[in-house]
């Protein structure tokens, strides 16, 4: 039996482990998508590592007193370091669950009873059970939202495809995705 079983491991589930383990707590982390939730694989740290050499982008292209030319691979480039990023947060996070000896478990995990959860049919106990599942993007029901793409998907697109982009929403991401665009030189309509 575990003391404590975490579902979700987003930035709230491991670091509620880290937590507990500094507290000599045995715990079971389980995540049925990639560790590090969505901030690391497809929100937050995606997101900024875009904005970052986007920006680097930006400012070359209008230095004063050089020219400067752009690959026409640039953007399989600034593809490769987002996953770069991502690639290294990830393994950084995973050597960390090891090394604090947190049990990790990737599956769906369901519910039994209020000390069980099920992944995979396999049973697991816990005195605890936290849930940090996180969120999903809401969709709203206007006609023609099949031609969308959302925030996860925009993170991974070719972006020298888009020469403008509309943006329904105002929030932080939609305003870190159209300065990204912005900085690459895209029309953006938010």
């Amino acid at each position: 039996m575990f003391d404590l079983i975490i579902i979700g491991a987003g930035p709230s589930g491991y670091t509620a482990a880290f937590e507990a383990k500094y507290l000599n707590k045995s715990v079971l982390l389980i995540e049925k998508n990639e560790l590090g939730g969505t901030c690391l694989n497809v929100g937050c740290i995606p997101t900024k590592s875009l904005l970052h050499k986007s920006e680097e982008y930006y400012n070359a292209l209008n230095l004063s007193d050089f020219e400067v030319k752009v690959k026409d691979s640039f953007y399989k480039t600034l593809m490769s370091y987002k996953e770069s990023v991502i690639d290294k947060e990830k393994k950084g996070l995973a050597y960390l669950i090891k090394k604090n000896e947190i049990t990790y478990v990737k599956g769906i995990a369901v519910l039994v009873d209020k000390h069980t959860v099920k992944v995979e049919n396999i049973e697991y106990n816990g005195e605890n059970i936290l849930l940090c599942t996180g969120s999903i993007p809401l969709i709203p029901n206007i006609e023609g939202i099949n031609n969308c793409v959302f925030s996860d998907e925009i993170l991974s697109m070719d972006y020298s495809k888009i020469d403008n982009i509309i943006i329904i929403g105002g929030g932080f991401i939609g305003v870190e995705i159209a300065t990204i665009f912005s900085n690459l030189g895209k029309s953006v309509t938010i």
